[in-house]
């Protein structure tokens, strides 16, 4: 299955392909092998890629209005509940939680934020 032919490939392909792109914007891929066919596909710049990404360390804090403003520009909408890849919500009063379709489990991931 090639990108860009509609179609739907298993979650843990679409991640592996993520994280290969963004080794590859962020000059962290040593060396990458890929056949003439998949090299000649169209592709999206490096700063495109690289902008996609938001790091996350441990007890490392991002106001919750950034961390949705930055997952609707990358293409995730906000749905209550979360259903499917691509998709966020933001729930609780006093500590609250953001969870998303993770790639590769399809299980749903909470970074949570104390207000």
């Amino acid at each position: 299955m090639l990108p860009f032919q509609g179609l739907s490939p298993h979650a843990e392909i679409l991640e592996e392909r993520a994280l290969g792109l963004l080794r590859m914007a962020s000059n962290r891929a040593a060396i990458t092998v890929t056949p003439i066919g998949s090299a000649l596909l169209r592709v999206e710049s490096r700063k495109f890629y690289e902008q996609l990404a938001l790091t996350l360390r441990m007890r490392e804090e991002i106001a919750l209005e950034d961390l949705a403003a930055h997952l609707d520009s990358i293409g995730y909408e906000r749905r209550e509940p979360v259903e499917m890849v691509g998709e966020y919500s933001i729930r609780g009063r006093h500590r609250r939680r953001v969870f998303a379709r993770s790639l590769a489990s399809g299980a749903h991931r909470a970074v949570r934020r104390r207000d």
